[in-house]
Parts: structure tokens; C-alpha cells; sequence
């Protein structure tokens, strides 16, 4: 392997050598080349033609392969923002999004009829667990030519897959599960649920890409929130590394780094944190968790919220027929057929909804070199799980041959062992039985193979295993489903 490159660091009393290991979690600075990402420094202010001030720039919240995210404020309505960047290559796809998520805005509100006649302007309850866009612009780079799309949104907290870790970490010495505490999961499933219900019902949009990474926690009181971890925290400063003179056209540039500082998430109540079967996964009955809610239907003051619409596409105009991150991946994408819909995104909440609970990916395939491939591990895996299925529903995928023989059968893996979910969860997980079968006969419903027949969101929401469902509640089933007609 060629050695690792070694950048240098400016400091205003000399110069020192830094191996790129000190930023080995943040974006490649070779990405700051022409036609990538826009250096952005704290201090820095954005201006918006919908703006009568800038967004001034306060520290980073993070980064991603399209885009650096930074937190901002903005003097016009003294409110701090999310601000995302997004590379100067990806302004089509930015742009995309950016449709979508004026869509989705379009959509969260309307006239709605109540169940007494009267008219009101109301927000769709799931609405509220979409990520939702305030402002766009776009600004010039530094490098001729370079054009990013800027996209301003609710500033959130940690993704679940964050929340996740902690718990592995916390866990990993009890010899218990390595999950989330159940009744957090619970919540979770319902609001993603809720969410998912909006985008292909509401939207008619398919998001494509589930999974804990794009599952963001929301912060409680946000603005004071953000104030006052501000106040008692310290920005760290940034350091200023060269650029590869390769990717620069020989000419000398640099680039100030800075560590990602995403806003944590706030301690979480000991109610859901205590107790449950084997010492880690909650229990609570439907009456504990009633009496524990807030007024206002928050469970905890605990939401989540859908982010990450950039893979996101009508469900019946596809910009592309490969989908979906490979653990979370539905068989009618495996095979690359090309009439899937927004069951998909069911079958991605299942599988996330298992790993949530778990600690584990509940279909991580892997590849054996010279005899089978990720995509042949991973169908095995699910006929493991979910049981065989039609030879109709194997064929008709652009992959449907490599995977499968004329007769329906696996053509590169011949040795399968049947598990069910139940029995995976109690022999596995140390799930109680009782336990084990109910939350199995919750998963089971999105995880059919046959896309025609999982279950919609809207049909999960009225699962038992999400709780009763109560007035005014809409941590569970949400009174609006009830009291409006919402039409289009």
C-alpha cells in the first residue's frame, strides 16, 4: 500500500507535521479539491435572499459524503439552524432534494374537516417526524466554477445509530442485550411509523434509504436547548492543513479542519433506562407508560425525526433501481427488480426496528470468495428467517439469474437453517418467550417477502405491539387519525 499522505498544520507560531489520523473521523481534506466541498470556517456568515440578516456560522455539527454540516444563528428571528453544505459535484442531487423537501413542506399542512364540521389548518401527525426545510440558497466556492447548494433545517440531536453504540458500549461488559431499552425502541417504531406514513401516503414518496444513520433524535426546547449547551461548552478550534498541490492544479492551498460537535442528546429518564427482563431491556406495561407521559403526548419528551431525504424518490418515477444500504435491503431490491414501491421502506423499519432492540443487524450477508456472493448470502438469509417463497417473486430482477437456478433455487448455496423469529429472540437474545412471540408477530407483518403483501405503515400503526391506542397520544396512535378527514 502507498504510504499515507502527510498534510501540513499552520499554527501562527510554526509549522508542524500532523499525520491525517488526528481528523481520521472527520471528511478526506482531498475532498476540499475543485469540485468538492466549500471551506467553511466558524465566523463565517451565509446570506439568503429570504433573509434580511446572515446565518453566521457557530461550529460543526458533522459531515457526510454529499455534504458538512455546521450549526448556525441567524439575528432575523434570533433562532439557531442547522446549515448543510453540500459538495459543489453533488448540486443535482442537492437540488433534487431540495424539491422533495418542499413537497413534503407543501404537504404538512392543510385544511382539514373535523369530525363536528368545523375546518381547520392543521399538521399532518407524521409530519412532525420528517426532517422539515427552512430556507436554500446557494453560494459561489473558491475554486472558478464551483457552485454548492445550501440547505438550512432543524438542528437535531444524535442519529440512533449513535444512541445505539452508547448502549453496546454501556452493555457489552453485562453479558446482557446490547440493545436499546425496549420501550425506547417502542416509541421509536411508532414515530418512524408515523413518519413513513406521511412521506407515501401524503407525498407519495418512497425514502429508500432507512436506517439508524438517517433516524435523528430531536432536541427538547430547542432553542434554549442549544443556548445553554453553547453556554457551557467550548468550540474547538480548528487547524489549518494543505491540500494536496495534485488536486489544486499545482497551486498552494489550505484548509481549516474542524472536529464534528453534534449537540448530545440529553440524559435519558431512568424510567426507561431500569428494570426489564434479564436487567436491560424495558417492560413497561401500557399503564406505567400511560401514567408516565406528558400532557402534550410526548412520550418522555422523546421524538424522533426522518432525515435525510437526498436517496428519496417518487414511488412511481425511480431515479435509480439501486436502493437501499445493504443490511436494510429488501429482496424485490436485492434481485433489482424494477416495480418496487414504498413497501421497501417497510421492510427497512423491520430490520432496524430488530437491530434497535437487539444490537445486531438482523441480515448481514457476507461473501465467500470463489463460491458465493453478498447478494446469494443474503437471500439465504432471509429464507432462513422469513420462510421460501414463489419462484414469481424471485424472477423478473435484473439479478434474478445470478441468484437463483430455473427451478427457484439457490444456484451458489445449497445448506439453509430455518430460525425463526421467535426462536431466534430466545435463543439468541435471551428474550422471555411471551416476549419473544409478540414482539416477532410485530416484525413478521414487514418482513413478507411478497411486497404485495407487508404490511403499510399505516396498517402498522395499528399493531398491538405499539400499545393501546389513546386520545391525544401522539408518541402512540394520534388523535388526528380519528377526529379529521384528511384528504387531498
Amino acid at each position: 500500500m502507498p504510504p499515507a499522505h502527510t498534510y501540513i498544520v499552520q499554527s501562527r507560531s510554526k509549522s508542524i507535521s500532523v499525520q491525517p489520523s488526528s481528523f481520521a473521523d472527520e471528511e478526506d481534506v482531498e475532498d476540499y479539491a475543485p469540485g468538492g466541498y466549500l471551506p467553511v470556517k466558524v465566523g463565517d456568515a451565509f446570506s439568503s435572499p429570504n433573509r434580511r440578516h446572515p446565518y453566521t456560522v457557530i461550529r460543526k455539527l458533522g459531515w457526510g459524503h454529499f455534504s458538512t454540516v455546521w450549526l448556525i444563528h441567524n439575528k432575523d428571528d434570533d433562532r439557531y439552524a442547522a446549515l448543510k453544505v453540500c459538495s459543489a459535484k453533488y448540486g443535482a442531487t442537492a437540488r433534487d432534494e431540495i424539491l422533495l423537501l418542499e413537497k413534503v413542506r407543501k404537504r404538512a399542512y392543510k385544511n382539514v374537516k373535523t369530525r363536528h364540521g368545523h375546518t381547520e389548518f392543521a399538521q399532518h401527525p407524521g409530519a412532525r417526524h420528517v426532517v422539515a426545510l427552512i430556507d436554500y440558497f446557494s453560494t459561489r466556492g473558491r475554486n472558478r466554477g464551483d457552485e454548492h447548494i445550501c440547505m438550512v433545517l432543524e438542528p437535531l440531536g444524535e442519529n440512533l445509530l449513535s444512541l445505539l453504540d452508547r448502549f453496546r458500549r454501556r452493555r457489552r461488559s453485562e453479558s446482557t442485550l446490547t440493545g436499546i431499552p425496549i420501550e425506547i425502541v417502542r416509541i421509536v417504531a411508532k414515530q418512524v411509523l408515523m413518519g413513513l406514513q406521511f412521506l407515501h401516503d401524503e407525498c407519495n414518496l418512497v425514502h429508500t434509504d432507512i436506517k439508524p444513520e438517517n433516524i435523528l433524535v430531536c432536541l427538547p426546547n430547542v432553542q434554549d436547548y442549544i443556548e445553554a449547551h453553547i453556554a457551557r461548552s467550548e468550540t474547538w478550534p480548528s487547524q489549518r492543513v494543505s491540500v494536496p498541490p495534485k488536486h489544486v492544479d499545482g497551486r498552494k492551498q489550505h484548509v481549516d479542519m474542524y472536529h464534528s460537535q453534534p449537540i448530545p442528546t440529553p440524559p435519558l429518564p431512568s424510567n426507561l433506562l431500569n428494570g426489564g427482563w434479564n436487567g436491560s431491556a424495558n417492560t413497561l406495561s401500557s399503564t406505567s407508560s400511560s401514567r408516565s407521559r406528558s400532557r402534550d403526548g410526548d412520550f418522555y419528551g422523546f421524538n424522533v425525526q426522518i432525515s435525510d431525504l437526498g436517496n428519496a424518490t417518487p414511488a412511481d418515477k425511480h431515479f435509480t433501481e439501486d436502493i437501499q444500504t445493504r443490511q436494510y435491503r429488501a429482496p424485490e431490491a436485492i434481485i433489482r427488480r424494477s416495480d418496487w414501491g414504498t413497501a421497501v421502506d417497510i421492510w427497512s423499519v423491520a430490520c432496524m426496528i430488530f437491530e434497535l432492540a437487539t444490537g445486531d443487524h438482523l441480515f448481514d450477508p457476507r461473501s465467500k470468495r470463489g463460491s458465493w456472493e453478498k447478494d446469494d448470502d443474503h437471500m439465504a438469509q432471509i429464507i432462513e428467517v422469513c420462510g421460501d417463497f414463489d419462484i414469481e417473486l424471485k424472477m423478473g430482477g435484473k439479478f434474478s439469474r445470478d441468484i437463483f437456478n430455473s427451478r427457484g433455487q439457490l444456484r451458489n448455496i445449497d445448506k439453509i437453517k430455518p430460525i425463526s423469529l421467535t426462536q431466534l429472540l430466545t435463543e439468541t437474545y435471551n428474550y422471555p418467550p411471551r416476549e419473544a412471540k409478540h414482539f416477532a408477530t410485530f416484525l413478521e407483518p414487514m418482513l413478507r417477502v411478497d411486497p404485495s403483501m407487508r404490511s403499510t405503515a399505516a396498517e402498522m400503526l395499528l399493531h398491538e405491539w405499539l400499545g393501546p391506542r389513546e386520545t391525544g397520544d401522539y408518541s402512540r396512535l394520534p388523535q388526528s387519525y380519528e377526529s379529521y378527514e384528511w384528504s387531498g
